[in-house]
């Protein structure tokens, strides 16, 4: 159980870690209106995900 726990928390920060990345380069980018969008949908974030190689 605690393994389990472990590979949660582990989960999280590396889906935390991949979201502020993301965050950073579309603002590095200039691209504010998809920064609001990888905020608001989830699946726009995936697509975003995929054509910034963030996995």
């Amino acid at each position: 159980m605690e393994e389990r726990q472990e590979g949660l928390v582990e989960g999280q920060r590396k889906g935390e870690d991949n979201l502020a990345k993301l965050l950073k380069l579309l603002k590095a980018d200039g691209r504010l209106r998809d920064l609001d969008l990888a905020i608001e949908d989830e699946e726009a974030r995936k697509a975003l995900y995929k054509e910034y190689h963030i996995d």
